[in-house]
């Protein structure tokens, strides 16, 4: 399938990390859009009457938000979009003063009795002189909404990820206080790519005529990344251009 062999066709051994991470990128937007006189207002519900005081919506979220917020668009279209299936990001932050991998940056986890997907040592990447000295690792997952896991705790997480670390490492001592470990949950983070899903994924024009959909849903067929994310941007925006033009 396309997106199968576009995940190998563009699979390269170079890795780019920002310094300063997505939290400098994000300022560095952010003092873009307000050099160009916009606004950025956060805290705020979004309510779907808002949509008529725009001229024009790049609406960003998934398509199933999309769709739950605004449940009158056409049946054929909700359909569509309701149809693509996601997974949900759980990642479990290790903040430890000793590795966990010891020269591994990325170990992938192909044993299914192991409760996680991959063990992602960040500063065997990047040093850890910019983290206080101490080894992160990211212990990843990607879970269906239903999962169990995405009601737990981090402490009751780490309780069931613990005796696995061990087994990649048990020379590791896992004494951990609760600053120690962190966890992070990303809504809707990968789409799940079926076959024909060119059939049925997003495109920027939607039944409202001042809205624009733009989501990682699109990407296809390449997989999630940041670069794939700029391009969307930039393209959303030249549409936008030709919806004013037009």
């Amino acid at each position: 399938m396309a997106w199968f062999w576009a995940r190998i066709k563009k699979r390269t051994l170079k890795l780019v990390y920002l310094k300063g991470g997505y939290h400098r990128l994000l300022e560095t937007l952010a003092k873009e859009i307000k050099k160009s006189g916009g606004q950025i207002i956060l805290g705020s519900s979004f309510e779907k009457n808002m949509l008529r005081t725009f001229d024009r919506v790049i609406f960003t979220a998934p398509s199933s938000v999309f769709v739950r917020i605004l449940p009158d668009l056409p049946s054929s279209f909700s359909k569509r979009l309701k149809s693509i299936p996601h997974l949900h990001a759980l990642n479990l932050l290790l903040i430890t003063k000793d590795k966990i991998l010891e020269k591994e940056y990325w170990l992938n986890i192909n044993d299914r009795s192991f409760p996680f997907l991959g063990v992602v040592a960040h500063t065997n990447f990047v040093d850890k002189k910019y983290y206080g000295g101490k080894h992160l690792t990211w212990i990843a997952n990607y879970l269906p909404s239903e999962h169990p896991y995405l009601k737990m705790t981090k402490e009751k997480l780490f309780s069931i990820y613990k005796p696995y670390l061990q087994k990649i490492n048990p020379h590791f001592n896992y004494r951990l206080t609760t600053n120690d470990y962190q966890l992070f949950f990303g809504p809707f983070a990968q789409p799940v790519v079926g076959v024909n899903y060119s059939k049925i994924k997003p495109d920027f024009k939607t039944p409202l005529t001042n809205v624009i959909l733009a989501n990682m849903d699109m990407v296809y067929p390449w997989d999630r990344g940041t670069n794939y994310a700029i391009e969307l941007g930039i393209n959303a925006a030249k549409y936008l251009e030709k919806t004013i033009e037009n």
